[in-house]
């Protein structure tokens, strides 16, 4: 386990659904949401996509929309090719 030094620092202290997708449409935080809260509650600021093969459920990733920092845009694509892979894997693929 790495130790406290090696670790990044926590995303911000959030206290409701509204403040979380705040702070993601601000570019401090990524978030795993069930589909039915992203369908039920859209913001102007998160773009969500779809994220397959996690715990049985259907999940979205919720990020701000472009501009993004390169890292954030890196960690989408690498998502996307697990999700790819994980697909062709169960065979899945379309």
């Amino acid at each position: 386990m790495p130790s406290a030094a090696d670790r990044p620092p926590d995303g911000p202290a959030v206290s409701d659904l509204g403040q979380l997708l705040e702070v993601v449409s601000l570019g401090q935080a990524v978030a795993f949401l069930p589909t039915s809260v992203a369908e039920r509650y859209p913001h102007s600021g998160v773009v969500v996509r779809p994220v397959s093969g996690l715990s049985g459920s259907t999940i979205g990733l919720a990020v701000r929309p472009p501009p993004r920092p390169s890292d954030l845009d890196a960690f989408l694509d690498r998502a996307r090719e697990l999700a790819r892979a994980d697909q062709v894997l169960s065979g899945r693929s379309r």
